[in-house]
């Protein structure tokens, strides 16, 4: 069975201090990154949760309320969730009307509907 060797096994120690720096590099490029993100994925998340309890709606309704929005207007969702959170804070703050305003109910749509047929 061969036995696998290093990849700079072969190298001068010199290049091997290289590409461990390298990969130092690497690594560290790495997890700043994720940082970032988990930080942009926070923002929404806070979002999120923002809208859900101001409209009394599920997490998922939130979100995708918040992206429809995003989508619409042609932003990013962390622009928009970075206006939601910012608004939670400054009550003079604006939101776009699709998101100050609560959606209604699919269930109230379908008894107003149901209403209106039996009126007729």
């Amino acid at each position: 069975m061969p036995v696998l060797q290093d990849a700079t096994a072969g190298r001068p120690k010199s290049a091997r201090r290289l590409h461990d720096r390298d990969r130092g590099a690497a690594a560290a490029r790495d997890i700043a990154a994720a940082v970032v993100l988990r930080i942009l994925f926070e923002q929404i998340e806070q979002a999120i949760g923002i809208l859900a309890e101001r409209h009394r709606i599920r997490p998922r309704q939130a979100f995708e309320r918040l992206r429809s929005v995003a989508r619409a207007r042609g932003q990013r969702v962390i622009d928009i969730a970075g206006d939601v959170i910012a608004s939670a804070t400054n009550p003079l703050l604006q939101l776009p009307d699709e998101l100050s305003r609560p959606a209604v109910a699919t269930r109230q749509r379908v008894k107003s509907q149901r209403r209106l047929r039996e009126e007729r």
